[in-house]
């Protein structure tokens, strides 16, 4: 297609620029050549796409749990903390203390080859308490079954032999607290804390003591001539309590969560068994006449 375009000499251009209305006589006519598009004017435009936080549920938190303990059950695993916060999907790395939220890309025109993509991307860090949860699993997976000692020595194989009418001391061996804590970033911080509350001794004859605060009274070294019980103790008096029996010792620990933020919240104890294998036996006494 063929058009005619006009083009001013410079002084008519000036007077356009100033608002004239007119050209003059002498304006120059040149031919050129124009393109026009066969397009359409009423084209859609290109599709829009933009990232977005990506909703999560309970199932893509074990999902990524499961997938770092794939990776390494020690210290990959132990260094990464699994949460929703706002419900996205976040991660944190305890020792790089940088956080990352899952977002998802999402397009106006859902066939766009880049819709549905995902990306973990660094945002600033959450609010501690969402540590909490995942902190407490650990600790409680972690607490020791009580080890008990009761004043006497034991067998190779864990068992105790203890004589009728000596008294038991009753204690734990392992009554350490603990923690598991994780520090997103400098000053704030989440922690779980294990502390044994109280233990308890079932004598797998009908008796039991306790319960009795904190991890119990050893018998001290020096005191092993001692006939009475502990102050957290037991006895068995009886000759009908002869034998082989199966005692307990039960351990109570509280669970606390607390944060850098003031807030804190008590979970349900931690109570854990350990069977004691006991004979029972009677001390005997030899005379000798005069």
């Amino acid at each position: 297609m063929r058009v005619r375009i006009l083009v001013t000499s410079i002084a008519s251009a000036g007077a356009l620029l100033c608002g004239a209305t007119g050209v003059s006589a002498n304006d120059d006519l040149i031919d050129a050549e124009e393109t026009i598009s066969n397009e359409p004017d009423d084209l859609p435009p290109p599709p829009e796409c933009w990232w977005t936080s990506k909703d999560a549920t309970a199932q893509d938190v074990a999902d990524e749990q499961g997938f770092w303990r794939q990776i390494d059950a020690g210290d990959h695993y132990d260094d990464v903390l699994i949460f929703i916060e706002n419900g996205t999907l976040q991660r944190t790395f305890i020792s790089e203390q940088r956080t990352y939220a899952l977002q998802e890309r999402v397009c106006s025109d859902p066939d766009h080859e880049s819709n549905g993509r995902l990306r973990w991307t660094l945002v600033g860090p959450p609010n501690p308490t969402v540590y909490w949860d995942e902190l407490t699993e650990r600790v409680t997976k972690r607490v020791p079954l009580p080890a008990p000692n009761l004043g006497f020595e034991t067998r190779p194989d864990g068992s105790f032999d203890v004589a009728v009418n000596l008294g038991l001391w009753i204690a734990v061996d392992n009554p350490d607290d603990v923690v598991a804590r994780a520090e997103p970033a400098p000053g704030v911080w989440a922690e779980t804390r294990a502390t044994l509350d109280h233990i308890e001794f079932v004598s797998g004859t009908g008796g039991s003591s306790g319960p009795c605060a904190g991890a119990g009274t050893p018998l001290a070294v020096t005191a092993s001539d001692v006939v009475d019980e502990g102050p957290c103790g037991y006895t068995y008096t009886s000759v009908d309590e002869l034998g082989e029996h199966t005692a307990i010792l039960r351990a109570t620990w509280t669970v606390l969560n607390t944060t850098s933020t003031g807030a804190s919240e008590r979970r349900p104890d931690i109570v854990l068994e350990t069977a004691i294998p006991i004979e029972v036996y009677e001390i005997q006494t030899v005379g000798t006449s005069g």
